[in-house]
């Protein structure tokens, strides 16, 4: 698979401002290029969240579903999709 979606590790809670809430930074950070095989459940990432006057907050992020190791044609097929990809988005939305 060209990619695997991320979800928290168990169920969040924090408090948020209710005033002036729209400040809110949020960025996930992982290590990457990510690599198959990946197990549902596997730690990969971490979603930092930080509310205006408030202290961040660290949620872990895990796989959602597995991603098992592709063989030659899959791994072909999946550069392709992300070079055609790219050629139509154009160099500044690509990765």
């Amino acid at each position: 698979a060209p990619s695997v979606a991320l979800v928290a590790h168990e169920d969040v809670r924090m408090l948020m401002p209710v005033l002036g809430g729209d400040n809110v930074k949020a960025e996930i950070v992982y290590e990457g290029p990510l690599s198959a095989p990946i197990t549902r459940g596997d730690p990969l990432g971490v979603l930092v969240v930080t509310p205006e006057g408030l202290p961040e907050q660290k949620i872990p992020l895990v796989a959602a579903t597995d991603v098992g190791h592709a063989g030659f044609v899959a791994r072909v097929s999946t550069v392709a999709q992300l070079v055609v990809r790219q050629l139509r988005e154009g160099p500044e939305d690509g990765f």
